[in-house]
């Protein structure tokens, strides 16, 4: 993928792109920073935008989803879990997540969470977005990844593709 950082036709670069992975093309209010863009991508809850020379996605992605990805060359190479340039195995950076989209903590994280939500206000709301157990599945939680950086036009498609094979059979 070619660098767009300061370019001014990076809408026609993302465009194509998502065209060409048959992702839905959502236009938003014109971003001015690295990479100049005023369109985005969605497949379901994941959304896709374009950085420099690689396409961030961000949502859950299942870890059956992510362990295929990983198993194919393509996806073990150019579709970074968590944007680790090291290509960590999926298992390794999963995140448990309740069915209401709350992350799962260990408890042992309850006391240090409760205490900067306290000392900081804008934190607050933060917490609300967790729940503590070290038995996440005794709250129906599966695993999921929930970002990735994706490194070329192929990975895209195979990213995309995945995505909506999994959706096409979710009940």
């Amino acid at each position: 993928m070619i660098n767009l950082a300061k370019r001014s036709d990076a809408d026609e670069h993302i465009r194509r792109e998502l065209e060409r992975c048959r992702i839905e093309i959502e236009e938003v209010e014109p971003d001015e920073g690295e990479v100049p863009y005023s369109l985005i991508g969605h497949i379901g809850p994941v959304e896709f935008r374009r950085s420099w020379y690689y396409w961030a996605a961000n949502g859950p992605v299942s870890l059956e989803t992510a362990e295929e990805l990983y198993a194919d060359p393509v996806g073990k190479t150019d579709i970074r879990v968590n944007g680790d340039a090291g290509a960590p195995a999926p298992l390794d950076e999963a995140v448990w997540m309740t069915d209401d989209g709350k992350i799962v903590l260990p408890t042992s994280k309850e006391a240090s969470w409760r205490q900067m939500t306290e000392q900081y206000e804008f934190l607050r709301a933060e917490f609300e977005k967790y729940v503590f157990s070290d038995d996440p599945t005794s709250l129906g939680a599966s695993q999921f990844i929930m970002s990735y950086h994706i490194d070329s036009e192929v990975g895209l498609r195979l990213f995309a593709d995945a995505l909506r094979a999994k959706a096409a059979v979710a009940p």
